[in-house]
């Protein structure tokens, strides 16, 4: 057998990958490398493509609603921060994808941050008067400081080399 072949016919991170691990293969590697194991071209404008334009900035619409309402359901205290961050985290990724630069990245970014610590803001005075539990302020902390990482990755994509 040949190195990175099993029985299976393939190995990723030392597992054993069937078809159906096809699919977590290719999430491992999106994630690992931040670029998604298959590219389709989009180097030909077609009505499938606009098409598809279409329905993601819907998508982010309907997204952005979500994570209004949530918010506002999460100061009233009828929903969770986990609730929260799972309606922001899907806007926000959408938002992403429908990016065409790294300028508009940085854009998204920065937002994804702003709200990110406006949120841990919020949680902090929550949680001081007792409203909340301190997992939820950390767990706020937690994505603010994601937030951040994921910003400064972008800053530094775009800073040009020094001679």
């Amino acid at each position: 057998m040949n190195a990175g072949s099993t029985r299976y016919g393939l190995v990723a991170f030392g597992i054993p990958v069937t078809l159906l691990g096809l699919g977590c293969l290719a999430n491992m590697t999106a994630i690992a490398t931040g670029k998604p194991l298959v590219a389709f071209p989009d180097d030909k404008p077609t009505n499938a493509n606009s098409r598809v334009r279409d329905l993601q900035k819907e998508r982010v619409a309907v997204l952005r609603e979500a994570v209004d309402d949530t918010k506002a359901a999460y100061q009233a205290g009828r929903t969770s921060i986990d609730r929260l961050q799972q309606a922001l985290r899907s806007q926000y990724d959408a938002e992403l994808e429908i990016c065409d630069t790294d300028k508009e990245k940085l854009r998204v970014h920065q937002e994804i941050f702003n709200l990110a610590r406006e949120n841990e803001q919020s949680t902090e005075q929550r949680f001081k008067s007792g409203d909340v539990p301190k997992i939820d302020l950390l767990m706020a902390t937690a994505s603010r400081l994601s937030a951040a990482i994921a910003l400064e990755r972008v800053k530094a994509k775009l800073e040009v080399p020094s001679k």
